[in-house]
């Protein structure tokens, strides 16, 4: 919609279709074949999307495993959320993911409750919008692990707190 209010063509390019199938599982950060991650603790891509528009990467369309609930949800609950044990078991399980994204090449920056979905009770991270990819690794972009475009580009901006 422009300023007047007035929606207006826009054309946009698909520039790559990937599926999980044409890639190996990531074991740690100096695999060199085109390899994606997978850990119970990290949610699935299945199938990813880049959307280019004027020679710049805009946006993406990334199918994903269903996933019943997030972190958040399931910690507001009216019962009171999970037990003490499952909490237990969520935290180790997120420790466990994080690794796995570390040993691969992949730090995630976005940690929050919203951003860990909850598959028959076991935590997954989701949400690669705010990571830094320290392997170079073209298969992560391709299958939306990692993103493109400029503002996508100055690991700088990504600060550890």
């Amino acid at each position: 919609m422009n300023s007047n209010g007035i929606y207006q063509k826009v054309t946009f390019n698909i520039l790559h279709f990937k599926h999980f199938s044409d890639f190996e599982i990531a074991k740690n950060d100096e695999d060199d074949a085109d390899v994606i991650p997978h850990h119970k603790n990290v949610v699935d891509h299945f199938a990813n999307c880049e959307i280019k528009k004027e020679g710049e990467f805009v946006g993406w369309i990334t199918v994903m495993e269903f996933c019943e609930t997030d972190l958040r949800k399931l910690l507001k609950r009216q019962d009171g959320g999970p037990t003490f044990q499952e909490r237990k078991k969520i935290a180790i399980g997120l420790i466990n993911g994080f690794d796995y994204l570390k040993k691969i090449g992949i730090e995630h920056f976005d940690k929050k409750p919203e951003n860990v979905l909850i598959k028959d009770g076991i935590p997954k991270w989701t949400d690669f919008g705010l990571i830094r990819e320290t392997c170079g690794r073209e298969s992560y972009r391709q299958m939306g692990y990692a993103r493109r475009g400029s503002k996508f580009r100055e690991s700088n901006n990504l600060r550890k707190f």
